[in-house]
């Protein structure tokens, strides 16, 4: 493994992520050709067949699978290892902090409320940093961020995390769609219609946002997003629709040409706050602490959150 090129390893993770070359080229922002000759020149160096190629996918090898799960582990100490650098030479250090576009107000919310016990947040700088779904379990990893409100599911691997509550999921419809005059809707009336899609998304997260991890019924990939107003607007257009947390519907009350309507036959949504195993910071400790503290005000017996603001 010590001849093996960091960079290659990357390849090889994308590649087994996406479950495909042309995906994890679009999400590298290289060439397909380039990319399967990069995972040939891994193979040779390692010695065995990682991936057995198809027409649309690939399969990965039981060398490829431990091979994988070292190659995660590899990237991820080498990229926190960076960033322990870097933060390190900050002169005054804050809390990082990252939540998905439609997640950053409750977020926000959260840091401001009182603990039960009435205490209010720690006194301690933070930054909130807006990210795509898809983006933000590598920047806890890499350390570009200290702590990460996070949407299931997503393999926990090197991460502690604490679940803050589960909420139902909402359809976003056009107001032009045949459905869009019913009081509540199936998720299987819905399985023809094109989902909106964060392509970062590993397939398993993709499946969780098109309401398919429930069953395993087959759904359509829609337009690609990278932003809470990309979906807004997809949904408007008639494009695609969506499945959202309720937390997330102030985002798109009262706009024109969107209809929301609750699903049935739909798995809920889980809301995290992780961070990472190794981390012995006393800062993110006391903000595990107060935000979970205030978490516990809003829910249910059942770990269901009881309003939404």
């Amino acid at each position: 493994m010590a001849d093996v090129d960091l960079r290659l390893l990357r390849y090889f993770i994308a590649v087994c992520e996406e479950g495909g070359f042309s995906r994890a080229a679009r999400r590298l922002g290289m060439t397909q050709p380039a990319l399967s000759r990069a995972v040939r020149s891994l193979e040779a160096a390692v010695g065995v067949e990682l991936v057995v190629r198809t027409a649309q996918t690939v399969e990965i090898t039981e060398a490829g699978m431990l091979l994988l799960e070292e190659a995660r582990e590899l990237d991820e100490r080498a990229l926190a290892a960076v960033e322990r650098v870097r933060t390190a030479s900050r002169a005054e250090p804050s809390l990082r902090v990252t939540a998905q576009s439609y997640d950053a107000p409750l977020a926000a919310e959260l840091l401001a409320a009182p603990g039960s016990s009435g205490r209010a947040a720690p006194e301690v700088p933070i930054t909130v940093v807006a990210q795509c779904p898809g983006l933000q379990i590598g920047a806890l990893r890499e350390g570009r961020v200290d702590v990460a409100f996070l949407r299931g599911p997503y393999a926990p691997r090197s991460l502690d995390r604490e679940l803050l509550w589960r909420e139902p999921r909402v359809a976003l419809l056009s107001a032009a769609h045949p459905l869009a005059g019913r009081a509540r809707v199936h998720v299987d009336e819905l399985s023809r219609d094109p989902v909106a899609v964060w392509p970062q998304m590993t397939p398993q997260e993709q499946e969780h946002w098109a309401g398919a991890d429930h069953d395993g019924h087959a759904w359509l990939r829609g337009p690609e997003v990278t932003s809470a107003s990309d979906v807004v607007a997809v949904v408007q257009l008639g494009q695609a629709i969506a499945f959202v947390p309720v937390s997330s519907l102030p985002l798109a009350a009262g706009l024109p040409g969107i209809e929301v309507r609750p699903v049935d036959g739909i798995s809920p949504s889980e809301l995290h706050l992780a961070w990472r195993a190794d981390s012995t910071s006393m800062r993110v400790a006391a903000f595990v602490g107060h935000v979970t503290d205030v978490a516990t005000t809003w829910v249910t017996a059942d770990g269901s959150r009881a309003a939404v603001s």
